[in-house]
């Protein structure tokens, strides 16, 4: 079977390193990280977002603006300098733009943004990271789009989009729970799809995890999401108060026009 051919399989195959590698056209390995570092038993359901509470999807590309909780996430200062953010414009097609931080005030972006998939440092001061809390919002004081707890130097955001053009394949995963009053976290992978009006978002796989444990687990023949379809990683149940939960999903990103 040819490499491109192995890849209209989504499945596992001696093709995957290399295609990891870059050494396949249209092909990048995409990591997602989703954390939520308090979870209750009357708040649910909760996203896996650092910010807690339910994620809002934007109905239309907004204008944006980044700021931090700490005076030293500023353009020569010890914490971030510049931070990458990446994202969807109002066609779903991948864009991006960096920001020079200049702490606790609010910078505003030229790009405007549908969806917002990771903040990531790109320069920092002598802490090598974020000190504070780092927020992209609305223009204006608006609705949270993405959030980077301190000290990550890149955003734990449960929250993905496929851009126009491309086919998302995860391989694997691993969620994460950690409670003092042991029990479990049940976190579901919802996707919806935005090429079809009014589409609702459907639970497509549910992971139970118990206190303090990890677990890995791989998709044999890959857990497709198409373009345009929203993704987030959703608990819906917990049993003890003040739990921290978390997921990393691998998988490939395909340019369709390439496979």
């Amino acid at each position: 079977m040819s490499a491109v051919g192995s890849y209209k399989t989504y499945g596992f195959d001696s093709q995957t390193i290399p295609s990891v590698l870059g050494l396949l056209n249209g092909v990048r390995q995409q990591v997602i990280l989703g954390q939520n570092p308090d979870l209750d038993t009357g708040s649910m359901p909760e996203d896996l977002i650092p910010q807690g509470g339910v994620y809002t999807f934007q109905t239309s590309a907004q204008l944006v603006e980044i700021l931090s909780s700490d005076a030293d996430d500023d353009d020569g200062d010890t914490g971030a300098r510049t931070v990458l953010v990446s994202g969807l414009d109002a066609s779903y097609t991948e864009v991006s733009e960096t920001a020079t931080m200049d702490g606790t005030n609010a910078v505003a972006l030229t790009q405007t943004f549908l969806r917002v998939n990771r903040l990531i440092v790109v320069t920092a001061g002598s802490s090598l990271s974020n000190e504070g809390t780092i927020t992209l919002r609305v223009a204006g004081g608006g609705a949270t789009m993405c959030v980077m707890a301190p000290l990550t130097g890149i955003s734990h955001h449960g929250i993905y989009t496929v851009p126009n053009g491309h086919t998302f394949v995860i391989q694997a995963t691993g969620p994460h729970s950690a409670s003092a009053g042991g029990g479990y976290s049940l976190v579901n992978f919802e996707t919806r799809s935005n090429s079809v009006a009014n589409s609702p978002f459907l639970s497509r796989i549910t992971l139970a995890i118990w206190g303090f444990t990890t677990n890995i687990d791989a998709f044999a023949n890959g857990f497709v999401l198409t373009e345009k379809t929203d993704f987030r990683m959703r608990v819906t149940a917990t049993a003890a108060d003040n739990t921290e939960c978390g997921c990393v999903l691998s998988g490939l990103l395909l340019r369709t026009a390439d496979v």
